[in-house]
């Protein structure tokens, strides 16, 4: 047994260097990609996507209040424009085309991170195979594009950082205002990131040299941060979670809530980061976490929201994984080490897209029972009718969202012929 797997891990390091970096890059970044065109493509719009898309996107909602976790307003805003530029409406994939584009941006911009530095195949493998961030990019929420928004602040943060030109600074600010548009959370993410470039940059001391900027960026954050705690119900934009939930959150996300490996993994992330802060060289991106956990407890302390977790702790992955990333850069790590790792992730990864799969193709069982449902019966459908069509969809806004749809279809076949 040890020996086939010994000879696996081989198969992988053969393959991979086979390939080479970009190469490598390329094709995992596609096969993924693709992978989440097909989900999209394949499965029924679920509760919260659909909430979006009745209360908000669909009518223009833009910063309507009531739960702001299914109104993230930059990803509402984008399925409503992408709507009125195909003139679709109640198109699955459409509802959902947003958050694929930017899963493309996530992974290049995981692909520029991971290409300067040591052990890229690794770093990027990380950045990838993370199969809860795969599934938050082929649904219509604001996470996917929050989490891409953050990966490309932390690659101009690095280019700034290393080369001080005006130009990468704006990036940075630029993608960091639309991930907290996309996603208020990253308000802490993004002002962690900020404060780490103020002690980082020398120059940056002169805060005057980049005061546009500057006020850009916490016109942003003030209005995302009156829109969370003041125009949404309490208790409704960060899930209330305790300590150890909001410390295993990274781990537990990465696989899916097997603690054992998750406590592994968290725990390899806080070795990693403690030897960085110790013997690091500007560790910059540790920092930036350590602020960030500041930020998240004092805002916990100061609003009683709780922490962030499960899900909203996605945006926080590409920061982590930088931090390790860099931490790790003056380690001498075994090339047949890196690419274990590798294996594992993506056994993990894989395990999790077909073991996962049943529930998807639960749900479009229930989404075509919907369809033939509503395809079989004369309009107009009574109350009791609407009731047990949502029924199918367990009570969910899934239901309302396909009985729209298809009395709006049904409605349009009607007045083509």
């Amino acid at each position: 047994m040890q020996g086939r797997f010994s000879a696996a891990v081989h198969g992988v390091e053969y393959f991979i260097d086979a390939l080479g970096f970009k190469r490598f890059a390329f094709a995992l970044s596609f096969l993924v990609v693709l992978a989440a065109v097909i989900r999209a493509s394949t499965t029924g719009l679920f509760y919260d996507e659909a909430f979006t898309y009745l209360h908000y996107a669909r009518v223009g909602n833009f910063l309507g209040g009531g739960q702001v976790l299914n109104n993230h307003p930059l990803n509402t805003i984008l399925i409503y424009i992408l709507e009125v530029v195909s003139g679709d409406r109640y198109n699955d994939f459409i509802i959902r085309l947003p958050n694929l584009i930017f899963y493309g941006f996530y992974c290049y911009g995981a692909y520029l991170i991971s290409f300067k530095l040591k052990f890229r195949y690794l770093i990027f493998s990380l950045f990838i195979l993370n199969y809860s961030l795969f599934q938050f990019f082929y649904q219509a929420r604001g996470y996917g594009i929050a989490t891409s928004c953050i990966m490309l602040a932390c690659y101009f943060f690095i280019e700034f950082i290393n080369n001080e030109v005006r130009s990468k600074f704006d990036c940075f600010i630029l993608f960091s205002s639309l991930a907290v548009l996309a996603n208020g959370i990253c308000i802490y993410i993004t002002a962690s990131l900020l404060i780490a470039c103020y002690f980082g940059n020398r120059s940056f001391f002169y805060i005057k040299n980049y005061i546009y900027e500057i006020i850009i960026y916490c016109s942003v954050c003030i209005g995302m941060g009156c829109f969370m705690f003041y125009v949404t119900r309490a208790g409704y934009p960060i899930h209330s979670g305790g300590y150890e939930m909001f410390f295993l959150g990274i781990g537990n996300e990465i696989f899916f809530k097997v603690k054992f490996l998750s406590l592994i993994f968290s725990v390899s992330i806080c070795a990693v980061l403690c030897y960085s802060l110790l013997f690091g060289q500007k560790p910059l991106f540790t920092y930036a976490c350590v602020i960030y956990v500041m930020l998240a407890v004092a805002g916990h302390l100061a609003t009683g929201r709780g922490f962030p977790i499960d899900r909203v702790l996605l945006p926080f992955y590409p920061l982590v994984i930088c931090a390790v990333a860099y931490g790790i850069q003056s380690l001498k790590i075994h090339k047949y080490i890196s690419f274990f790792c590798i294996l594992i992730l993506s056994i993990t990864f894989l395990s999790q897209f077909f073991l996962i799969r049943e529930t998807y193709m639960s749900g479009i069982s229930k989404r075509d029972e919907v369809r033939a449902y509503l395809f079989s019966n004369a309009l107009p459908l009574t109350d009791d009718m609407k009731k047990n069509i949502s029924t199918i969809i367990n009570g969910h806004p899934s239901g309302d969202y396909y009985f729209e749809k298809y009395k709006y279809l049904k409605n349009k076949y009607n007045k083509e012929n």
